[in-house]
């Protein structure tokens, strides 16, 4: 996904999605590596949160960035990870 956006051929495919919903399904995919790591995931948000983006784009970055997202380079393993939003 990064190199075909470096190569400016990432197509974008803006549509509605609702952020918090999208934030679930990727702690929920997440959810088993942060818990091997001793983190845990967690989504709070007001409701549905109504945007205008690219899901699988969306979707895609911390899946492919995993490892930084759930603090691979921290000291020691353990943390909550906590996503909070609110719509405006």
């Amino acid at each position: 996904m990064f190199s075909r956006a470096d190569a400016g051929a990432l197509r974008v495919r803006p549509a509605p999605v609702d952020l918090a919903a999208l934030a679930r399904e990727v702690a929920a995919l997440l959810g088993v590596l942060a818990e091997e790591r001793r983190q845990t995931l967690s989504v709070h948000a007001d409701g549905d949160l109504p945007a205008r983006t690219d899901r699988v784009l969306l979707r895609q970055a911390p899946l492919a960035t995993k490892d930084s997202f759930l603090c691979l380079s921290c000291h020691s393993y353990g943390g909550t990870s906590t996503c909070r939003g609110t719509a405006a």
